[in-house]
């Protein structure tokens, strides 16, 4: 099965309902009118991480939490948690 970032919470889960928050993962994704991304692993949160850092930095803006959770379109809640995920 295919592990999916929860668009609540941003864990990775692979259930319904989420094994970290207990609500629907891809619900909040579809309400946003987006597929809900899929996770591999830690390594692809760490891609996602990079590459958003990349598009910041090529377009000449800062890179701060509250602009890597825009660009991911996350909260930066979410991104910090990512951020402790990818540094593991």
């Amino acid at each position: 099965m295919t592990r999916i970032a929860c668009g609540w919470c941003g864990a990775s889960t692979e259930v319904k309902p989420c094994s970290s928050c207990g609500r629907d993962p891809e619900l909040a994704h579809a309400q946003r009118g987006r597929p809900a991304p899929a996770l591999d692993d830690q390594a692809s949160i760490a891609r996602r991480l990079a590459d958003a850092r990349h598009r910041l930095s090529a377009g000449g803006r800062a890179i701060t939490v509250e602009r890597l959770a825009e660009e991911l379109d996350v909260s930066p809640r979410t991104v910090r948690r990512w951020q402790q995920m990818a540094a593991r």
